[in-house]
């Protein structure tokens, strides 16, 4: 699945690193996750805030939220400016 929408926020904590897209915080309607093994994978992820992006994955939910595992750069692609 591919979703698409603007990263609004950019959370990095010692276990795992948040996109949120559209809203900030527990409002955001979907959330990309990214854990420790694979974030050196994704150099400067604070690049992502502001950006319109592409998120392809598999949808799951975690805390009654949808969320994208991210494990590849290959899984985000802006599409445009900010």
């Amino acid at each position: 699945m591919v979703v698409t929408g603007k990263v609004t926020q950019v959370t990095m904590r010692p276990t795992v690193t948040f996109v949120n897209l559209d809203q900030a915080g527990r409002n955001s309607p979907f959330t990309a996750a990214i854990f420790p093994e694979n974030l050196s994978l994704f150099g400067d992820v604070q690049k992502l805030q502001g950006q319109n992006v592409e998120i392809s994955g598999t949808v799951t939910e975690y805390r009654n939220r949808p969320e994208i595992i991210l494990e590849s750069p290959s899984q985000v692609n802006v599409v445009g400016g900010k």
